[in-house]
Order: C-alpha cells, then structure tokens, then sequence
C-alpha cells in the first residue's frame, strides 16, 4: 500500500502582537502616561453608568412606592411617573398624556424645576413677568 502526502498541519496558536517597549526612558514614560490615562478615562465613565443606574432604580422604586400606596387610583401613580422621568431627564417639566376614545388628556405633568428656580430666584422672576415679556422668556431668565 502506499501513502501519500501527509497532511498540512493547521496553525492551531493564532500569533498575538508583540508591543514592542520603547528604546529610551522618555518613551516608556509617555506610554506608561497614555495608558493611565486610558484607565482613569474608562474607571470614570464605568461610575457615571453606575450613577444613572442607581437614579433609574430610585425612580423605578418610588413609581412602584405610588403604586403600592394607591393601587385604586391611578393620579399618584402619574405624578410619579411624571416627576421621576423629568429628574432623570435632567428637564425642566414634564408631561404626561393619556388616549380616552378619540381625546388625548393630561394626565399629570410637572413644573418642580422651574417652580424651584421661582422659589430661589422669585424676585427676578416677577421682575421678568412685570415687563410683559413671554413665559418663555421668563423662564429662559432663570437658567
């Protein structure tokens, strides 16, 4: 019987890249500084995920806290919905709208931001108002 050729083998270890170190002091600095850097850069968008994490699991809880305290009545829960989504958001207000038949009514909304702001800042508010000028440059005055 004769045999043929023996099979390739297959490159089973796939070659990684060599870093090749740098030649003088100064570069290895530089590189050591890059890297740091990149760390530090990575560790601190890993905590604002963290934070935003934690604000979604409070807001989650205090919309589930209205539900638990009024299962009947549905106005405390929109508030809460309406309240936490605008702290998240970072926005001013918010509102929330319901479908009734062919109607789209209010169904909560919220101004704590601005009124906030009003509370601190009311002199000028009123000041703003007094001249007769819009709300929304009212309110863009008090940002």
């Amino acid at each position: 019987m004769r045999r043929g050729a023996k099979p390739a083998k297959d490159k089973v270890e796939a070659k990684l890249p060599v870093r090749k170190s740098p030649k003088n002091d100064g570069a290895r600095g530089r590189d050591v500084e890059k890297r740091l850097a990149e760390a530090l850069q990575r560790e601190e968008q890993a905590l604002k995920r963290e934070a935003e994490a934690q604000e979604q699991q409070a807001a989650t809880a205090e919309i589930l806290q209205a539900m638990r305290r009024s299962p009947a009545d549905t106005q405390p829960v929109f508030d809460a919905i309406v309240s936490a989504a605008a702290r998240l958001l970072r926005a001013d207000g918010g509102i929330l709208t319901r479908v009734a038949g062919e109607l789209i009514e209010l169904a909560a909304f919220t101004m704590d931001v601005v009124l906030e702001r009003v509370r601190r800042r009311g002199d000028l508010f009123e000041g703003v108002l007094k001249t007769k000028q819009s709300l929304s440059k009212a309110l863009a005055a008090l940002r």
